[in-house]
């Protein structure tokens, strides 16, 4: 006898019920078995500096949105982390990748380059030539210099290494990494982004490398100015160098009336409230006095 749609729809369901009741020790056997071995393998690291970063990468992933590798299905990821910047490569059905760079300062943002498919493609293939497996990691700490972290991931595996600064020592083991830096760094034209971002800051003091920088930069040309500023503007240019093509990590430190200050604050004095105007060109002493804010020499202003 044939049966109605309905009655086959329930009949269905009572099969697969009974079935499911039968079947139901070894569902729980495969469910266990699929948990077990498609789980990613971490590999726990013995480098102490190493566990420690581990510890805060989930705050970094947050600050810098980034995906957990930890947790990724893509067929290969590899993520380098360094002081200020972050370079992040994922290859799945088509590659990507990403350069972040960040300052410590109240104003720093984080600028994010994204890649095309195409350059990232390129990079992906040059990194697969290299053996991966001599990136191992190093446990030595010098005083100064800054880590170099690595995360490598496939769908099944996950690790993490790290290197104390790996251009400034003789390291065998350092070789694949600076290979590679060096190979993703020329790739992405790295120094031109760094650069094009330190001169998109805002005036101020930020943390970069081991003493920070100072940005500044002069008053647009749709902000009125006084009279000293104008012929200020002109002079500290002259004496100094000063062009577009300066970058505004390069311009000397301001010093109002013994306290440190921003090019821009001149312009809150005009040519009649102004004792002394000095420019000094950078000199040993001034780094002595004034650290980083004399780096490029000073501007002196007091005031009546």
């Amino acid at each position: 006898m044939k049966l109605k749609k309905k009655e086959s729809l329930n009949t269905a369901r009572i099969f697969f019920v009974k079935l499911n009741m039968r079947s139901y020790p070894y569902i729980l056997v495969l469910l266990f078995c699929n948990l077990v071995f498609s789980q990613k393998k971490i590999e726990q690291s013995e480098n102490q500096i190493t566990v420690n970063y581990e510890k805060q990468l989930s705050d970094k992933l947050i600050r810098f949105d980034l995906k957990d590798l930890r947790k990724t299905t893509d067929s290969f990821n590899i993520r380098i982390w360094r002081n200020h910047q972050v370079y992040t490569l994922n290859y799945a059905d088509t590659a990507s990748s990403s350069y972040k760079i960040v300052t410590q300062g109240n104003d720093a943002a984080i600028g994010t380059t994204i890649f095309s498919s195409d350059l990232s493609k390129e990079i992906y293939d040059k990194i697969l030539e290299k053996d991966l497996n001599q990136i191992t990691g190093d446990s030595y700490r010098g005083i100064d210099g800054s880590f170099v972290y690595v995360e490598l991931a496939t769908p099944t595996t996950y690790r993490m290494v790290s290197y104390w600064s790996p251009y400034y020592r003789n390291c065998e083991k350092c070789y694949t990494l600076n290979t590679l830096l060096e190979m993703i760094n020329k790739t992405i034209d790295a120094k031109k982004l760094r650069n094009e971002y330190l001169n998109s800051l805002k005036p101020g003091a930020y943390g970069w490398g081991m003493s920070g920088i100072q940005i500044d930069r002069f008053l647009g040309s749709e902000i009125k100015k006084t009279d000293f500023y104008t012929n200020a503007e002109e002079e500290i240019r002259k004496e100094f160098s000063i062009t577009e093509a300066t970058n505004h990590w390069e311009y000397p430190g301001v010093v109002i009336n013994g306290k440190p200050a921003k090019i821009k604050d001149l312009n809150l004095y005009t040519n009649a409230e102004v004792e002394k105007f000095q420019l000094l060109k950078k000199e040993d002493a001034l780094n002595v006095l004034y650290g980083t804010l004399g780096t490029h020499g000073l501007i002196f202003l007091k005031t009546k």
